[in-house]
């Protein structure tokens, strides 16, 4: 006959099972390039809460790594649908979006970055801002000369 469990027992296994335990060993696994075993622990992470835009972030992150853009753009956007003030979100998935060529979408992810991002982050919102301006004017001489 199975008996109560008690409160440190549950708590322990809890512990073992939180989504905190699995995001900081994944961001362990992604920072040393073992991006199966992170994927893993992102997965165990939504699985337990699936608003948790930091295990999107991560997935998105090692999709980029892998120049997989397209996971990358989903993974990142789920980041943001999560929590749309999840800064990097906004600015990786600037860049997946200019990786393929997606010009306006990477405009407008550039854009969120900038009016998202703190001033902490004041060199990456320069590069983000000199990009923005460096693709608008490439759109525009681009569409001026296709007419």
């Amino acid at each position: 006959m199975l008996g109560y469990l008690t409160f440190e027992q549950i708590r322990r296994i809890f512990v073992r099972c939180s989504p905190e335990r699995f995001l900081n060993r994944g961001i362990f696994y992604k920072e040393t390039k073992q991006f199966d075993l992170a994927i893993e622990d992102f997965q165990k992470v939504i699985s337990l809460n699936s608003d948790n835009s930091d295990a999107y972030y991560n997935l998105g992150e090692i999709h980029f790594a892998k120049n997989n853009y397209e996971n990358a753009i989903y993974y990142f956007k789920k980041a943001i649908n999560a929590n749309e003030n999840h800064v990097w979100s906004h600015y990786w998935l600037a860049l997946s979006y200019d990786n393929i060529k997606k010009w306006d979408k990477a405009i407008n992810s550039y854009q969120n970055f900038i009016d998202y991002a703190p001033e902490i982050y004041y060199e990456h919102r320069l590069k983000a801002a000199e990009r923005l301006r460096r693709l608008k004017k490439w759109l525009i001489k681009h569409k001026f000369n296709k007419q």
